[in-house]
């Protein structure tokens, strides 16, 4: 009686531990949905466009931080990092593609607009015009001091793929002539 007990027990032993052994592999560019980021207003990206080309903007790149007790004169441009402010800027602040913190008593006499990330701590710093948030990246390229607007490629990817195919058809049935 224990033997076929025993033997009972190591078979569905062995076949729970084969169930085990199932491994699932998802693969995320392999469903059927593409959901595509949200795109930026053309009219937004139209109005950071000119505010960061204006000739009276302060242009600078990459991680800033204006700390307590200092001040900015005139409206500034941060592109590609996050931006961290104590102090007081006389003037409006753009953020493109970063993240804006503002410490308690933090002063922005203009307006607020942060593009590509978010704004944190507006409640509890003074400013002065609107504060505006877009957490959709701006898609530009540099072009000297300048930046340009670029429309988001991926979405115009599917008409790339059919004025391809058109134009392959095309010149097929102009070879056929």
């Amino acid at each position: 009686m224990r033997l076929p007990v025993f033997t009972l027990c190591v078979l569905f032993g062995a076949a729970s531990a084969a169930a085990q052994d199932t491994t699932i592999v998802i693969h995320p560019e392999s469903s059927g949905v593409n959901i595509l980021p949200g795109q930026l207003p053309r009219l937004v990206a139209e109005e950071v466009v000119r505010f960061y080309n204006a000739a009276t903007t302060s242009r600078l790149v990459g991680r800033t931080l204006l700390p307590k007790g200092n001040e900015w004169r005139g409206d500034v441009a941060v592109r590609n990092g996050p931006v961290l402010v104590a102090g007081r800027i006389q003037g409006s602040l753009l953020v493109i593609n970063g993240d804006l913190l503002l410490q308690p008593g933090a002063e922005i006499t203009g307006t607020v607009l942060v593009v590509g990330g978010t704004a944190n701590g507006v409640s509890d710093a003074t400013v002065h015009g609107q504060a505006r948030e877009y957490r959709e990246a701006l898609n530009y390229r540099i072009e000297g001091d300048a930046i340009e607007y670029v429309r988001n490629p991926r979405r115009l990817l599917p008409f790339a793929r059919i004025f391809r195919l058109l134009l392959q058809r095309f010149h097929m049935r102009r070879r056929s002539l």
